[in-house]
C-alpha cells in the first residue's frame, strides 16, 4: 500500500516498459518517483513524459556498450551490475542522511555471519556514538515574507540539514522523530510557537548521559526507570538525551526513540 510519505523506485533499462507504463495512470499523482534507467534526459524517457505529474526524479544508469554488442544478446548483465551499484550508493547516501550512526543500526539488522562479527557488540557501542553534535545543528530559517517561524520553515531547515535536526533558538532544538511528526499536521504555516512544549525541547530539560555510557546502559536505565513508574512524565516520545562530552558539556543530542526504539517508547 502506498503511503503519503512514500517515494517510488521504478527500474527499467529501457525507459518504457510497457507494464510500468500501463501502471503510471494507477499512481497517486502525489507521489514522488525515482526512475532508474539508462536513458539520460528525461524527454527521452516516456517513464516520464507520460506521467502526469511532475513529481519526479531520473537517475541514469547507462553501459558504455550495448549488452547485445558485448555478449551477442540483447541480455540484462552489465546494465543489472549498473543499476545495484547505483542504487547501492542510494540506499547509503539515505542512511547516512537518516542515521547519526548507520554502522548501529546496520548491527541491529545483520547481528550474525562474518560481517555482523566485525561489527562492536550493542553492548559496547557508545551513546555518543549515537549523538549528533549540537554545533552541527542549524538554526531554523525564517522565509523572507514571514516575521516568525513556522512549521513548514522548520521541515525545509530540516530537508536541508544532513542529520535531519534544527535549533528554532540557540538553546532548544527537534529531533528528525519530532520532525515527521509535526509534518503530518494539518496547518504547517502555523507558527512553531504554538506547538505544544513536547514538540521543541529546551536544553535544560533534556536528559543528561555520559559519551561514554553504553547503548545498553543508557537502555537498562530508561527501561528500569519506566518499570518502577518513575520518569513517566519525561521519557517519552520526543525525549531528548544531551550527551556530556569529556571536558563536562552537553556536545550532542541523542532522541529517545534511537536508543530504544520508537515502538518501545509508544508503547508506554
Amino acid at each position: 500500500m502506498i503511503g503519503e510519505h512514500d517515494t517510488m523506485l521504478v527500474i527499467s533499462y529501457s525507459g518504457r516498459t510497457p507494464e510500468l507504463l500501463a501502471m503510471l495512470p494507477h499512481l497517486p499523482s502525489s507521489l514522488p518517483i525515482i526512475f532508474v534507467t539508462s536513458q539520460t534526459l528525461v524527454s527521452s524517457c516516456q517513464l516520464i513524459s507520460r506521467r502526469s505529474s511532475n513529481i519526479a526524479i531520473l537517475l541514469p544508469a547507462p553501459t558504455h556498450i550495448p549488452e547485445a554488442h558485448s555478449f551477442g544478446v540483447p541480455s540484462p548483465t552489465s546494465s543489472t551490475t549498473t543499476v545495484l551499484a547505483l542504487t547501492d550508493a542510494l540506499a547509503l547516501a539515505i542512511a547516512n542522511r537518516l542515521h547519526p550512526n548507520p554502522s548501529a543500526v546496520f548491527h541491529g539488522f545483520h547481528p550474525g555471519g562474518a560481517i555482523g562479527a566485525s561489527i562492536p557488540k550493542s553492548g559496547s557501542l557508545m551513546i555518543g556514538d549515537l549523538a549528533v553534535k549540537v554545533e552541527t545543528i542549524p538554526l531554523v530559517q525564517v522565509s523572507s515574507n514571514r516575521s516568525a517561524a513556522t512549521i513548514l520553515d522548520a521541515l525545509l531547515t530540516a530537508a536541508m540539514s544532513g542529520s535531519g535536526w534544527v535549533r528554532p533558538s540557540p538553546t532548544k532544538v527537534i529531533g528528525p522523530h519530532q520532525i515527521q511528526r509535526i509534518g503530518k499536521l494539518p496547518d504547517i504555516y502555523q507558527s512553531l510557537e504554538s506547538l505544544e512544549e513536547d514538540a521543541i525541547i529546551e536544553k535544560i530539560d533534556w536528559i543528561s548521559f555520559r559519551a561514554e555510557s553504553t547503548i545498553l546502559e543508557a537502555q537498562q536505565w530508561i527501561l528500569r526507570m519506566r518499570k518502577e513508574d518513575r520518569g513517566r512524565s519525561f521519557l517519552k516520545l520526543g525525549t531528548i538525551m544531551g550527551i556530556v562530552d569529556a571536558s563536562q558539556e552537553v556536545s550532542g543530542v541523542v532522541e529517545i526513540e534511537d536508543v530504544v526504539g520508537e515502538t518501545e517508547v509508544e508503547s508506554w
